[in-house]
């Protein structure tokens, strides 16, 4: 669009100034908006400088030009350098004004202008110093035509030079258009930023991050843009900001920088800028104030990395991102090539982060300065330069919760780097149970986080060690065991105990010889000791020897000595103590009855002070075992002793007697058969048993038996085992014991004979071939089970069996009990299977027959008396006139029958072709579907060929028909699709449903011969006319009645 621009230039800049302004208004704030350059520069020499110099009048170029008629004209932006002498002089000047309605400016230096019209009629006048006379589009616009000024002197301009000039700079007739602007170097209208200063849109939006909008708009209308408009920015359909703008002339670019907002989640969003969003503007085109875009912002999941190219973080960051984790090594390179300096930058990185409660160790690494916040407290302050990379611990306890961490680097040069991490800490507290019972060690290794706690991780070793009488019993706490040194994993804050328990030592009190007296401890045990007779260590314990009756005390020995029958011990350990006494001795009596059955041996044969064997202390306890003599058991004792154990102990309180009672044994004879089939032996006993004994076959020691082994049918004796050994029957057994005797019988090996009749005619084969025990195959034990499986040879079949076995199961299991004999028969079938040979003349296909051939015979071969049907198969246009060789030869149907002589027999049909008749056409392979169809609901009569075929039929309809004869024809005009027929209530079960395309002969393209469910036939194929043939192979079902129907897709 066409822009007249003026800059009307006077002696003082300050004119000059308030007409560019004028022209090149714009709205605030904007950090690039294009500046409106002047027509004309000002120069430093055509400044007016503070105070002018001193006024001599001079004539100008122009005079005369005191009245109106003597004006001379001045173009447009032209500039006429006038005078004003002397005082009172008044100077005329003609412009002309383009056609259409304008805005236009005139200056005259600090002179009074006054404008008028070509009628000289006052319009304006302009007094106020240093400033022009201005007509604006919305308020007093110049119509086109011929105009005058006339500048005279005021209070503050008498006389003196001045520069006169005016301008049309607004074609008023035009109106603004303020639309969305691409700035140049930018890279939309509207620019959003991660960081400000950037004229292209960022790649990475952050959400809850500052997003720093940049936007432009430009007047490209005719007339200025009047003021009180307003910008504004959506994102996500949420108002972002707005800004008032200022009225701004044609061609000028308003906007704004770096206004920020934050997105608050991530995610893309539609960011839209409108231009005169109220309307305040009549606009010359309204379609084009918006502008429109998807940005997408995502989450920032890790540290806030916000980088700076210089050293201290100052100024706006001019790059950010989100950092997974700060373990940055970048040597000589730069952070974010392009972008970030390799030398002399600096980052500022941020992240909350939510903390379990407890103490924490913060790993950092710098090159070169470094400073780390916790909750904004710093924690550590490197700033320096260091010369290589340094490591640094800062240990800080933390509350549960969300804290906010904060690490800033700084780089000189060279190598630059930077790492955090972090590990949580935590307390190892130990004690001892009881506090004097022992102590635990310094733990290895030391703590490692401050003076008192360990990193999450650490594996820590604690000892136990035990005080003078105590020892260590266990861990309790976060450990257990009784190892005394046992590390643990500090992964919480842990508590250990070392439990101790005082060492209980044992007194030992003894009596010598033990039935002598006693000793009595004055304390019986000590308070902490589990178990009498247990003390701690330094426990005194007074002991008292007492003697028994018959007993004197003599002594103490062990831990303690001399003859005080009370004296005191002091316990340092395990202590052993004897108080020895002297007894009197007794007699003891041993006999046992019968005399000779067995012995009693006493346990000790005397007392150690005693004499003699036999003779024992007051008090002594003797052990008396009775032993029975081989062939007696003991029964019990008498005397000084009673009941049947054989060992028993005696108290010696005096001379005693004690007997061992006896009786003679009696020992079970065992006899068993092998195998233990009942029926193959039995094995007999002299005597039958021992005189005082109670049961048969039960003898006393030393008894003999004469044992002899009787054989059953099939089997043999073979040898004895268990008590006796060998062959010999009968023999003879000593008795010394329980005995045990089996008698072994071997079964008897039987022939099997095996035959077929007649010979040749098949085998025999038997399962198993032989017994495991009998040496050739055909040979069985008594009692062995054969399956016997008859296989017929050639064209032979298997009849039945004779000899051991009988009937015609075949196989069949035969029980051996001796020498068998078995014969298979074997016979060929009766039945005569004679070819049918099927023939045609003219043009067409040999007759189908059905079936195709009898049970027992090949294909197309019958046995004598069975009746094939018969259909013709003539080609288009062609039909049936003769039968050769059937039951009926006289008939010119399509169907016929035959019944099968005895030999070889020859069947023909004669096809004749059609004299052309206009009783019925065949449809070609692409038929329209007739608009109407059979409308039944019964077959018509004599349907039984295809040219007398029932049709066409309805789609869904259900017909009903009687089976009368061999065929029902029927046909149906179908569109390409599936067609399903359904047959139900025909009572005969060998009915075939037959579906054929375009003629009803060849092979058909479906059928149904099952009856199971009614006969049901599904076809998808192609658009024409197919035939449905319903054939019985009788026609004695005259009476039947089934019901048919056809659902298919039609063109209606």
């Amino acid at each position: 669009m066409n822009r007249h621009g003026l800059v009307l230039i006077m002696a003082l800049l300050a004119v000059v100034g308030a007409l560019a302004g004028r022209a090149g208004a714009q709205a605030e704030p904007i950090a690039s908006a294009a500046p409106v350059t002047p027509l004309i520069q000002v120069t430093p020499e055509t400044a007016t400088t503070a105070t002018p110099p001193p006024f001599e009048p001079v004539s100008d170029a122009y005079e005369p030009d005191g009245t109106w008629q003597e004006a001379k004209s001045i173009a447009s932006l032209a500039l006429q350098n006038r005078t004003l002498s002397p005082t009172g002089d008044v100077d005329w000047a003609k412009l002309t004004v383009p056609p259409g309605v304008w805005s236009a400016g005139f200056v005259a230096g600090s002179a009074t202008l006054t404008l008028y019209d070509q009628n000289l009629n006052s319009l304006e006048s302009q007094i106020t110093n240093s400033d022009e006379l201005s007509r604006e589009c919305a308020v007093d616009a110049l119509p086109g035509g011929t105009y005058y000024v006339k500048v005279e002197g005021n209070s503050g301009f008498q006389t003196g030079s001045y520069t006169f000039a005016w301008g049309e700079y607004e074609n008023c007739s035009l109106g603004p258009d303020v639309q969305p602007y691409t700035q140049t170097g930018y890279s939309y209208p509207v620019v959003p930023n991660s960081v400000r200063n950037t004229k292209l849109a960022n790649s990475t939006l952050y959400a809850g991050k500052p997003t720093y909008f940049d936007w432009f708009f430009i007047n490209s209308g005719g007339s200025r843009m009047p003021d009180n408009y307003y910008s504004r920015v959506y994102v996500g359909g949420q108002l972002a900001f707005e800004q008032k703008e200022g009225g701004i002339n044609p061609g000028s670019v308003g906007g704004g920088a770096d206004w920020g907002y934050t997105v608050p989640s991530s995610g893309c969003r539609l960011v839209r800028f409108e231009t005169d969003a109220t309307g305040v503007a009549a606009e010359s085109n309204e379609q084009n104030n918006v502008w429109e875009r998807q940005f997408c912002w995502q989450a920032v999941n890790g540290w806030w990395g916000q980088y700076y190219n210089n050293q201290n973080l100052q100024g706006d960051p001019v790059f950010v991102r989100d950092d997974p984790e700060i373990q940055f090594s970048w040597q000589y390179n730069s952070p974010a090539p392009g972008i970030v300096d390799s030398d002399y930058f600096s980052i500022m990185w941020t992240r909350d982060v939510t903390f379990d409660g407890g103490t924490y160790r913060f790993e950092l690494s710098r090159d070169d300065g470094m400073r780390f916040w916790i909750d904004s407290a710093l924690k550590l302050d490197k700033w320096d330069v260091g010369n290589s990379v340094e490591d640094h611990v800062v240990i800080a306890d933390l509350s549960q919760g969300i804290h906010k961490l904060e690490l800033a680097m700084s780089e000189i040069d060279g190598h630059a780097g930077a790492r955090l991490g972090w590990k949580r800490c935590f307390s190892l507290t130990t004690q001892s149970n009881p506090t004097n019972g022992g102590q635990i060690g310094s733990p290895s290794p030391p703590p490692n986080c401050g003076s008192d706690k360990y990193i999450e991780g650490t594996d820590v070793s604690l000892t136990a060690t035990a005080n003078t009488g105590y020892t260590f019993v266990n861990w309790s706490g976060a450990l257990s065991g009784d190892q005394a040194t046992k590390s643990l994993t500090i992964n919480g804050n842990k508590s250990v105990t070392a439990n101790f328990s005082p060492v209980c030592y044992t007194l030992t009190r003894t009596v010598n010889p033990s039935n002598g007296g006693s000793i009595t401890p004055d304390l019986i045990k000590s308070p902490s000791c589990p178990a009498n007779d247990q003390y701690t260590y330094g426990a005194v314990v007074s002991l008292t020897a007492t003697a028994n009756t018959g007993y004197t005390f003599v002594n103490w020995s062990g831990a303690l000595s001399g003859p005080q029958t009370t004296k005191n011990l002091t316990i340092d350990g395990n202590k052993s103590v004897t108080a020895n006494f002297s007894a009197n001795c007794y007699t003891l009596t041993r006999t046992v009855s019968p005399s000779g059955s067995g012995t009693v041996t006493p346990n000790p044969p005397k007392s150690p002070n005693c004499s003699a064997n036999d003779q024992y202390t007051y008090g002594a306890v003797v052990s008396l075992t009775a032993t029975a003599n081989t062939g007696y058991t003991f029964v019990n004792w008498s005397g000084a002793l009673s009941g049947d154990q054989a060992t028993k102990s005696l108290t010696m309180d005096g001379n005693k007697s004690v007997t061992a009672n006896f009786s003679a044994d009696c020992y079970t004879l065992m006899v068993t058969i092998d195998p233990s089939s009942i029926g193959i032996g039995t094995i007999t006993a002299n005597p039958s048993k021992s005189a005082g004994c109670p049961a048969s076959r039960q003898y006393t020691y030393g008894a003999v038996v004469s044992l002899t082994a009787m054989s059953s049918s099939g089997h043999t004796f073979s040898h004895w085992s268990g008590s006796l050994s060998g062959s010999e029957n009968p023999k003879n057994l000593t008795v010394n014991g329980p005995e045990n005797v089996t008698a072994h019988y071997t079964a008897n090996c039987y022939t099997l004979t095996r035959n077929v009749d007649p010979g040749g005619s098949g085998t025999v084969t038997p399962n198993p071939t032989k017994s495991p025990s009998c040496p050739t195959d055909g040979q069985y034990a008594y009692g062995a089970v054969v399956t016997l499986a008859a296989t017929a040879n050639g064209d032979y079949v298997f009849s039945h069996w004779s000899g051991s076995l009988s009937g015609s199961q075949n196989p069949k299991n035969l029980t051996v009990d001796g020498n068998e004999s078995v014969t298979a028969y074997f016979s060929r079938p009766t039945v005569n299977c004679y070819l049918l040979q099927l023939d045609y003349t003219g043009n067409g296909n040999s007759p189908a027959p059905w079936p195709q051939q009898s049970v027992s015979c090949a294909e197309h071969r019958y046995s004598q008396g069975e009746v094939i049907q018969l259909m013709a198969d003539p080609a288009d246009g062609w039909h049936v006139v003769g039968w050769s060789g059937t039951d009926n030869d006289g008939s010119t149907g399509l169907t016929n029958a035959v019944t099968m002589p005895a030999g070889q027999h020859t069947v023909r049909v004669d096809y004749q072709l059609n004299t052309p008749t206009a009783r019925r056409a065949f449809l070609p392979s692409v038929v329209h579907v007739p608009l109407t169809c059979w409308a039944g609901p019964e077959e018509s009569n004599h349907n039984d060929d295809m040219t007398l075929a029932t049709g066409p039929l309805c789609s869904g309809r259900v017909y009903s028909a009687r089976d009368d004869d061999t065929f029902d024809y029927y046909f149906l005009d179908a569109a390409a699709g599936e067609i399903a027929i359904d047959m139900t209530a025909h009572a005969y079960p060998r009915v075939q449903l037959v579906l054929y395309y375009q003629r009803a002969s060849g092979p058909p393209v479906a059928s149904d011969t099952s009856p199971e469910g009614g006969w049901n036939i599904r076809y998808s194929g192609p658009a024409g006319r197919y035939y449905v043939i319903v054939y019985s192979d009788a026609d004695s079902f005259s009476t039947t009645v089934y019901t048919l129907q056809a659902s298919f897709a039609t063109t209606d």
